[in-house]
């Protein structure tokens, strides 16, 4: 699904990044790197993924 989209809208998958909240959020297409958020609800067993929210914008720049 991801790649069709970035195929249909012509997104640049080497600028981009997957925001999600959970280990299976992380998707295994090259040059898209996932972004784990911490929530109450779903435990992270990938730490290294981890940032926390007021630092993704520094992430984005």
């Amino acid at each position: 699904m991801h790649i069709l989209a970035s195929k249909k809208y012509n997104i640049d998958l080497t600028s981009s990044f997957m925001i999600g909240d959970r280990d299976s959020d992380i998707i295994k297409i090259p040059y898209l790197r996932t972004l784990l958020i911490e929530t109450d609800v779903y435990e992270i067993e990938n730490k290294s993924n981890i940032v926390e929210i007021e630092d993704i914008y520094d992430i984005l720049i």
